[in-house]
């Protein structure tokens, strides 16, 4: 991944390609505003040197920068930190892989449970395995996006317009049209 001159590394050219590389604090809220929404974010390997409370808050905010829909890469953390972020956003684990990819680096698991940075056997028989050993989620809760579809009819029949379409990522996801005589529930609401 580098290649190095004495002590300084540089990534190698061919990971550099096509790629904005920035140095920033992942725990900066501001951070979005710097680097605005992104289609898949990467964030492995230091997650492990915050104490649980302040990587669940680093978690949370390294989230926000993630488009709906795109994807986030994130391993060596704690699996407790992780699972319970997973869970209370919505995440969507990525399945495909998920297995060989947990087992993928046999130092990190050689070392488990003797060493803080050993990681567990991957276990189907806990009720939350494809969240906790997930490393790769997709960021796209249906409760958010019912609520933006909700939000959007309630706008449009503000405005008048004969037909909604949600829009995530410039493309037309959803296309509704209204009936002036449908009442909308509010977001959260049950029918």
């Amino acid at each position: 991944m580098f290649d190095w001159e004495g002590d300084r590394a540089t990534v190698k050219s061919w990971l550099r390609e096509g790629i904005t590389w920035r140095v920033g604090d992942a725990t900066d809220p501001e951070l979005i505003g710097v680097l605005g929404p992104q289609d898949m974010v990467v964030a492995n390997n230091f997650l492990c040197h915050i104490a649980p409370a302040g990587a669940e808050k680093c978690l949370r905010n390294i989230e926000q920068l993630i488009s709906v829909g795109g994807y986030l890469f994130v391993s060596g953390v704690d699996l407790e930190v992780r699972t319970k972020v997973a869970v209370d956003l919505g995440w969507e684990p990525v399945t495909p892989l998920m297995a060989e990819i947990h087992e993928g680096d046999p130092s990190v698991r050689a070392d488990w449970p003797l060493r803080w940075w050993g990681l567990e056997p991957l276990n189907r028989r806990k009720h939350d395995w494809q969240t906790r050993y997930a490393a790769a989620f997709q960021i796209f809760s249906p409760a958010e996006i019912n609520r933006m579809i909700r939000a959007a009819i309630r706008a449009a029949r503000k405005e008048g317009a004969p037909v909604v379409e949600l829009k995530i990522g410039g493309d037309v996801i959803v296309r509704i049209p209204l009936a002036p005589d449908r009442p909308v529930a509010p977001a959260g609401a049950s029918r």
